[in-house]
């Protein structure tokens, strides 16, 4: 058995203890304030323990990779000792198991992306239609909030706090945030981004920049007030 690697991290892990005590006694016999990190107080012993903590892992990542060499070699002297028929048996049943574990993966994961997908639909269309209005009021020069109350706001936040992404929700929330400080800020950028945000939350591409901004902006000029099935045009497009 190497015991190198293990009295290695053994003396390693004393050495670090030891420095750790020199500093708090150092701390507390200078009686100084701590308002500055360990690595500023103790710059040398902060050194010294880094590169004993390097020694450390180098040792540890040998003594596993000495183990794992060893059952390795272990393994394949006994692999030969085997007839061909079971080591391809062996080698069969293996790939079968990790395929089967991986379509159970993959199958669960896309069962749960269609469910999300279904349950988010409906906010993000209603989301949707609020920016529509967002970009109507801000093309006809009132306030972005216009014709918009509290409770329609706080309904569509409760949907998608409940089914968004968390970054969805972190976008919608800071776009929220900008609404009601009723500011000059261009809120197209964070609306291009929640509209990317709800796209990938349903599987889809990116929409550019340009295109995004532009078709805004087109389909203003031509109003019409926006309908449940031209604002998930929006999402889909």
């Amino acid at each position: 058995m190497n015991l190198y690697p293990i009295i290695a991290i053994g003396v390693g892990a004393c050495l670090l203890l030891i420095c750790w005590l020199i500093a708090k006694w150092m701390d507390k016999v200078q009686k100084k304030d701590k308002p500055r990190a360990f690595f500023q107080r103790h710059f040398r012993l902060s050194i010294f323990m880094i590169l004993v903590s390097i020694i450390m892992a180098g040792a540890a990542i040998s003594y596993i990779i000495y183990y794992i060499s060893q059952v390795l070699g272990l393994l394949v002297y006994n692999i030969s000792k085997l007839d061909a028929v079971i080591i391809v048996a062996l080698i069969t049943g293996a790939l079968s198991l990790i395929t089967a574990i991986v379509a159970k993966i993959i199958g669960y994961q896309k069962s749960r992306q269609d469910y999300l997908a279904k349950k988010r639909e409906q906010p993000y269309e209603e989301l949707i239609e609020i920016m529509d209005k967002i970009q109507q009021n801000m093309e006809a020069g009132y306030s972005a909030m216009e014709g918009l109350t509290e409770e329609e706001l706080s309904t569509i936040s409760k949907q998608v706090t409940l089914w968004g992404s968390p970054k969805t929700v972190s976008t919608w929330v800071e776009l929220r945030e900008e609404l009601r400080e009723d500011t000059e800020v261009d809120h197209r950028f964070l609306m291009e981004e929640l509209v990317n945000r709800m796209r990938k939350d349903l599987g889809l591409a990116k929409i550019k920049r340009r295109n995004f901004l532009s078709s805004l902006l087109r389909d203003i000029r031509h109003s019409k007030p926006a309908t449940d099935e031209t604002s998930i045009k929006m999402i889909k497009k």
